[in-house]
């Protein structure tokens, strides 16, 4: 998947694959062979199980997985604009993969020519969702970019605050600590909004081009982190941790 870290084994004209999950598509070079609409040339695919898949997305930097959650959050998935690991931008990955691939299998069983008009990928999958979803007339007009200011849900940022006031002070927050660190984190995103531009691509069409965001689950973490009360458990820690490395009790 071209742009994101992310591959798939090669399977060349005419092959039939591992049933797995078609990741890309390029278009063929071999003999012309018997095809849909008449004969032409068979394209060349990529394709990757779903563990495959999952193993390659935690394999990723930071700041790809953070570029794969921009472009999942502008093709209109509901996922969190962060380069940590994340169980939701992984469902959101496996389910747009999912779509992917069954949009190229129908296009290989039944006009198999139009996939060699040009390289399908993820990651051109996604940017056609996201060119659909700012709503694109069907001429050859470049649209306006696309401006998304809030990223998270309000569920969503509570459920990540609880999480980092777990893991760093031991205990959740209290309502009043939630709506407080819900209302900077808003106004962070609207201030860091996910802006997706859009440019006459060469050979044809419009591409577009995703930046910026708010990585509001580390903003959360920074937050509590930052807290009297955090870092004086990280001190206790570390004092724990020598008074063990000592055999003091």
């Amino acid at each position: 998947m071209s742009g994101l870290g992310l591959t798939g084994a090669n399977y060349g004209a005419g092959t039939g694959g591992t049933g797995g999950l078609i990741t890309s598509s390029t278009p063929g070079t071999g003999p012309a062979i018997p095809g849909a609409g008449g004969f032409g040339v068979a394209s060349s695919r990529t394709e990757a199980t779903e563990a495959k898949l999952i193993s390659q997305y935690g394999a990723l930097k930071e700041i790809e997985r953070k570029a794969l959650a921009q472009k999942l959050k502008s093709a209109g998935y509901k996922v969190p604009v962060t380069g940590r690991y994340n169980a939701t931008v992984r469902e959101a990955f496996l389910d747009a993969s999912r779509n992917f691939s069954d949009e190229m299998r129908t296009l290989l069983n039944n006009d198999p020519q139009r996939l060699n008009t040009g390289k399908f990928d993820l990651s051109s999958y996604l940017e056609d969702l996201a060119f659909t979803r700012a709503g694109v007339g069907t001429g050859d007009e470049i649209p306006k970019p696309y401006i998304q200011e809030r990223q998270s849900t309000k569920a969503s940022i509570r459920k990540g605050a609880i999480a980092a006031a777990e893991t760093l002070l031991g205990r959740g927050l209290s309502e009043e600590q939630l709506n407080e660190i819900y209302k900077k984190a808003i106004k962070r995103e609207e201030a860091m909004p996910v802006v997706t531009k859009y440019a006459r691509a060469k050979g044809g069409g419009i591409k577009a081009t995703t930046t910026g965001g708010a990585d509001t689950e580390e903003f959360l973490y920074q937050e509590i982190a930052k807290t009297d009360e955090a870092k004086q458990n990280k001190i206790f820690g570390l004092y724990d941790a020598f008074k063990t490395a000592i055999g003091v009790k």
